[in-house]
């Protein structure tokens, strides 16, 4: 489950790049949701993750964000990227304001 957040946390710091508040306002909630419940498994994670980018950002805004984070997800199988892809995702967007 942790995976998922960190994925998420990545997906969240491209959005910021692109000064693109309301998605990351809606990620950090998603993201501020799931950690409320420190059991949470990996499913319930992505079920609420998704409800509440969907609630908070509507249908067809939060659709490509939700399917993004998922293709994250996949793309990143190697175990060595999905504990880099913070600093990746830092090194390459953030830090290039």
């Amino acid at each position: 489950m942790g995976t998922f957040v960190t994925i998420a946390r990545a997906v969240r710091d491209i959005y910021r790049h692109f000064k693109k508040d309301d998605e990351v306002k809606a990620i950090d909630k998603a993201m501020n949701a799931i950690e409320a419940n420190p059991n949470i498994k990996l499913e319930e994670a992505k079920e609420t993750y998704q409800h509440t980018m969907m609630q908070t950002l509507g249908e067809e805004r939060a659709r490509p964000i939700v399917l993004y984070t998922d293709v994250v997800e996949n793309f990143f199988p190697s175990p060595f990227f999905r504990q880099n892809l913070s600093i990746i995702v830092r090194d390459t967007y953030v830090g290039s304001s």
